[in-house]
């Protein structure tokens, strides 16, 4: 028969204080694993959603620059980063953000993924697409347009012994275009001659 010491020591309130405890633990250990837990990707995106509708869209872009470099394949991330920037106004970057996320969701896909909240986004994602697309192609033929105009002004710049002011239009037009191709190369070449030849 147990001791009285023995009975006292594992007594039935003791054994479901500890079972209680035990199980807390487990819960602790469950919730902390689980990618559904507080500090899961899809809970930092609603957060930088909640910052965006408060008015915080820069620093909810913050938030998902830094988590689109530790979860480049999740497709949330970079969807509302497409959203964020596009609030902003940011068109270009809102279109490779878009694309980013037709990408990783196709990876997902790919790897069977399930989520419904994630799956749903395709849609969202083609409709910003067709968007975006119209946008850059407006963008294609302004720059176009743009240049076109810009390139006969320059020449005429460097006709006309203005070298230097030719400089300062050529850059505008490369920040515009984004990089010089081979034409604005030799022009720009063209135009430090002619500088040279002024000393």
């Amino acid at each position: 028969m147990p001791s009285a010491r023995f009975r006292k020591l594992f007594s039935r309130k003791r054994l479901l204080s500890l079972g209680a405890i035990l199980v807390l633990v487990g819960l602790v250990v469950l919730v902390s694993s689980n990618p559904l837990s507080a500090d899961s990707v899809g809970d930092k995106v609603d957060d930088a959603r909640i910052k965006a509708r408060a008015g915080n869209v820069n620093e909810a872009l913050d938030d998902l620059d830094v988590l689109a470099e530790e979860h480049p394949d999740d497709p949330r991330v970079h969807y509302y980063r497409s959203k964020f920037l596009r609030d902003l106004e940011r068109r270009n970057d809102a279109a490779d953000a878009l694309e980013a996320a037709a990408d990783a969701l196709k990876k997902y896909k790919a790897k069977g993924g399930k989520d419904k909240d994630i799956l749903a986004l395709e849609e969202a994602i083609q409709t910003d697409s067709e968007d975006l697309l119209k946008y850059r192609s407006q963008a294609r033929e302004i720059l176009a347009d743009y240049r076109n105009k810009a390139l006969p002004l320059i020449r005429k710049l460097i006709k006309e012994g203005k070298p230097r002011e030719a400089s300062y239009a050529l850059d505008e037009l490369s920040a515009a275009m984004g990089e010089e191709d081979a034409e604005l190369q030799e022009l720009r070449k063209e135009i430090e001659t002619a500088i040279r030849k002024e000393k």
